[in-house]
């Protein structure tokens, strides 16, 4: 019996310090705490170490208060090491919120997650060493799971585990490492579209949304992005101008300080804690000379009357109005969108349509020489630049502007003054009556506006014209009137038809005297 007791003690003893020696061969890094506690060996208190044994299984060993002696151990199981779920080992993710999941562990009361943007040394696997590759980590509490953000990570590979924490500052070993990417989610670009042609007006930049984006950037090139730069995050060397939105997908930029010619732009997404997406495809448009007048009347350096003065100009298409600038010296900012600082009045002239303006130089100092000039306008606003400026020179009262053609073809059957002809006998006559065939076509002898159309019961139908300079024509016995007040006409066009075979008479201080 004696024997018998000594050899079991003996296996007893020598089972323990096996385990204790096994135990102590542990390669990791161990743990352990006190619990002030009395156990069922009736040892009051006890520390408690986990370890891994050289198969990487994990251990607790118990030891009493004193810590002097083993008091007792047990094995555990690989529970002690979450088992990843999501997302799964080298998936691939774009730029948006994810979920990490992963197992529970039973009395686990809070979870580490670490992320990595190297896989795990292999020194650091399954063990509680942070890696040398951490870049971030995150604790959640007993939940086994985690709400991520990929909006915070560039471009690339990444690894991420997890380890758990007990009671009484208990903490597992990690997990193994999963890997996971992230792709480049940048902005597609919508408008203008690639190879456009823009006016020079304000333009609006159009792209798509990215999820998680709080801020959005613009680069404006002028030459296509090199090689080098195409979809990354580095700024072009091309780079002449850049803007920030906000959230909003979309920008507003006003091209009228743009030279005309080609543009490349192209749009990077910005997230949280610095993140940045890669830059669109850059696109391209080009930016179409600034619309301007062209002046046609006065020209450069002729001499006006002192009195009316039709200003005229080629019209600008889906414009609302012009406004022309009268100046005492040629401008010092020419072909711009600023007042010139030798402006001495100006005006708005409304209506598209209406390319003319008369002016009145009975205020301006005869002699001297005066420039002008004229730009459009669109929705309240300067469109374009102003047009080159012209000059002339203001000469007496009423001096012809020019030269004025027959206004139609037929014959001359009373002239100016007094003559015994038609219904003139005994009085004056001001114009010229000509016998013309009805609906012969009837023109104006020169540029003017049209200010007066009317019936009178002694001629017809009227129309006079303004030539500016004191000089009015009239015209009567019209079968046909194809023009309206305001209206302006150049030299030729067509005012109406002559009636029948009546007279017809052209009226007017100085009319024709050049013809």
């Amino acid at each position: 019996m004696r024997i018998f007791f000594t050899g079991i003690l003996l296996l007893l003893t020598v089972g323990l310090l096996v385990t204790f020696a096994f135990i102590n061969q542990s390669e990791a890094i161990s743990t352990s705490w006190y619990d002030g506690t009395v156990d069922s060996e009736g040892a009051v208190g006890r520390y408690t170490s986990l370890a891994l044994d050289s198969s990487g299984n994990p251990h607790i060993s118990y030891y009493d208060e004193s810590n002097a002696d083993l008091k007792y151990a047990s094995t555990t199981t690989t529970a002690f090491i979450p088992t990843l779920i999501e997302p799964l080992d080298n998936s691939t993710y774009s730029w948006e919120p994810m979920t990490f999941d992963w197992d529970d562990v039973p009395g686990v009361t809070m979870y580490g997650i670490e992320f990595l943007d190297a896989p795990p040394e292999p020194w650091e696997e399954n063990n509680q060493a942070p890696s040398i590759h951490r870049i971030g980590a995150r604790f959640t509490g007993v939940e086994s799971w985690f709400p991520g953000d990929t909006s915070n990570l560039d471009v690339g590979e990444y690894w991420w585990r997890i380890i758990g924490f007990g009671s009484k500052g208990f903490q597992g070993v990690f997990s193994d490492a999963f890997k996971f990417t992230v792709e480049a989610n940048e902005p597609e670009l919508l408008a203008p579209p690639d190879n456009s042609k823009v006016g020079w007006e304000p333009l609006t930049f159009d792209w798509t949304d990215v999820p998680g984006a709080t801020m959005y950037g613009i680069e404006l090139l002028d030459a296509p992005p090199e090689s080098l730069e195409e979809n990354n995050q580095a700024e072009s060397v091309h780079r002449i101008g850049a803007g920030f939105t906000g959230k909003e997908s979309w920008f507003l930029r006003d091209t009228s300080n743009l030279a005309p010619g080609e543009y490349w732009w192209r749009i990077i997404a910005f997230g949280q804690y610095g993140f940045q997406s890669v830059f669109s495809d850059a696109w391209s448009f080009n930016v179409l000379p600034p619309p301007r007048p062209a002046l046609m009347s006065p020209l450069d350096s002729q001499q006006v009357a002192k009195g009316p003065v039709i200003f005229d100009w080629s019209d600008v298409e889906e414009v609302s109005g012009y406004g022309i600038e009268l100046l005492n010296a040629p401008p010092e900012n020419p072909n711009s969108r600023e007042a010139s600082m030798y402006r001495i009045g100006a005006t708005i002239v409304p209506g598209g349509a209406l390319s003319q303006y008369l002016g009145n130089a009975s205020d301006l100092i005869e002699g001297e020489t005066y420039w002008w000039r004229v730009i459009s306008i669109k929705n309240g606003q300067l469109f374009g630049v102003f047009s080159d400026a012209l000059s002339f020179t203001v000469g007496p009262q009423g001096q012809n502007q020019g030269s004025f053609i027959w206004p139609t073809y037929g014959t001359v059957t009373c002239t100016w003054g007094w003559h015994d002809c038609n219904v003139h006998v005994g009085r004056p006559h001001h114009g010229l009556d000509i016998e013309a065939n009805s609906g012969t076509n009837v023109v104006a002898p020169a540029n003017g506006i049209v200010v007066h159309v009317y019936w009178s019961d002694a001629v017809g139908n009227i129309v006079e014209i303004d030539h500016g300079g004191g000089i009015t024509t009239r015209y009567c016995h019209l079968l046909d009137v194809w023009c309206s007040n305001g209206q302006y006409l150049y030299q030729g066009d067509s005012i109406g038809t002559s009636w029948k075979h009546r007279l017809f008479e052209s009226w007017g201080p100085f009319a024709f005297r050049n013809l």
